[in-house]
């Protein structure tokens, strides 16, 4: 009986996803059309685009696996497309949207479509790179879905909560060191001041003055470097382990934390990068590497969480988190770097000299980027390939144990 009711539930969440997604993207774009102050339109466009997205591709199969769960249909194994071919999609995805921004051929319109296949495709890829070696596995549709939906919704909404109250306690915890200072109270009075001002945010110098002092750098930079981290790993296969019960083989575990942080790093990214139109070509690239940083560290902490509570082992679970901790801070703490140094070198009353330093940093900093992917793509074939031989293995030599290990966990 419980189970029939988590079935309904998962049907009713998916089906509210799928028809709020597109009314919310909806209401975005009517907004922005209607906005007396002119919102900036292809933002809003990306950003409606994006709901809707998220609503539909992921509500909508979460709906449907739900209603065909409840009437007691099995799911189909996860045979995903060949990730070559998705690679092809997404190489054409970067060179039309690319094309249609840069000829301005009214990108609020033509780019929304090719900015959600350019985020949506790698961590697709990832899936179906995985999910076609570890076929042996047997992992369904219905599992993947699962765990995607809950990496995409329910992984970033906790996340989202946790980082917003920690964020707003460790601001309020630098107004008050502020405020004990000598001129403190009147430092924070004047940027209040400011910030209410329309006119003061539209100057740049004034935002790259802002950004750039230590009361309000340093709290930004630890917060994304340290505390984003922490949360994020920690939440992101929060799917794998409330399915836990199923008792889930080693490598249906992988791929179970790789789906969670597939969705993680679709719903961040669509939403992250909507904002980000002037640089478009350049941020979805990078968000590639953050797609592979999300699965990874998602994939890691999922078999940590399965030797913890199938084998008891809490070092395993300690370590996965270390390491997924320091790729993701290493990642965040990079891309901080090449913000900063950005601003650095553009600010109006930099040199000659300063632009061409920082001009070398982000090349140093985005070559580290390229770097980090490269080994953590390493990492992940590295892992797939050891449970693929774990599996052929368990067929050449079959007994019991392995043979109840081939099942489907539930």
């Amino acid at each position: 009986m419980l189970l029939k009711v988590v079935k309904a539930l998962v049907a009713a969440v998916g089906l509210s996803l799928a028809l709020m997604g597109p009314l919310v993207g909806m209401a975005i774009v009517v907004f922005a059309l209607a906005s007396p102050q002119q919102a900036p339109l292809l933002e809003s466009a990306l950003m409606g685009v994006s709901f809707a997205t998220l609503g539909l591709g992921l509500g909508g199969p979460l709906a449907w696996q739900g209603i065909r769960a409840l009437q007691g249909y099995p799911s189909a194994p996860f045979r995903p497309p060949r990730a070559w071919l998705l690679g092809l999609f997404f190489i054409l995805a970067i060179i039309l949207g690319q094309g249609f921004l840069s000829l301005k051929l009214a990108p609020w319109l033509t780019l929304p479509p090719f900015h959600v296949m350019a985020i949506a495709i790698p961590p697709a890829c990832i899936l179906a790179y995985v999910g076609r070696r570890l076929a042996l596995a047997g992992v369904r549709w219905r599992d993947v879905i699962l765990q995607g939906a809950s990496g995409a919704f329910l992984s970033t909404t906790a996340a989202f909560i946790l980082e917003g109250a920690l964020g707003l306690s460790l601001a309020l915890a630098v107004v008050v060191i502020v405020a004990l200072t000598p001129s403190g109270r009147a430092e924070i009075e004047a940027l209040i001041a400011h910030l209410r001002d329309p006119l003061w945010m539209a100057n740049t110098e004034n935002v790259y003055d802002l950004l750039l002092r230590p009361g309000v750098a340093l709290p930004v930079a630890l917060m994304v470097v340290a505390v984003v981290p922490l949360i994020e790993e920690l939440l992101k296969p929060l799917g794998v382990v409330l399915l836990s019960y199923r008792r889930p083989t080693r490598a249906q575990v992988w791929l179970g934390g790789l789906a969670c942080g597939a969705g993680f790093a679709l719903a961040e990214g669509l939403l992250n990068t909507a904002t980000s139109a002037d640089a478009w070509g350049l941020v979805v690239l990078v968000r590639t590497g953050a797609s592979l940083m999300h699965c990874l560290g998602s994939g890691l902490m999922a078999l940590g969480w399965q030797r913890l509570l199938v084998e008891r082992r809490p070092w395993k679970l300690i370590g996965a988190f270390a390491a997924s901790v320091t790729v993701h801070a290493l990642w965040n703490l990079t891309a901080v770097s090449i913000v900063g140094v950005g601003l650095t070198a553009t600010n109006p009353d930099a040199d000659g000299l300063l632009i061409a330093l920082g001009g070398l940093g982000i090349v140093g900093l985005l070559s580290f980027l390229v770097v980090l992917t490269v080994g953590m793509a390493c990492g992940l074939v590295w892992l797939t390939h050891r449970l693929e031989r774990g599996l052929r293995d368990g067929l050449r030599t079959p007994s019991a144990g392995t043979a109840s290990s081939l099942q489907p966990g539930g």
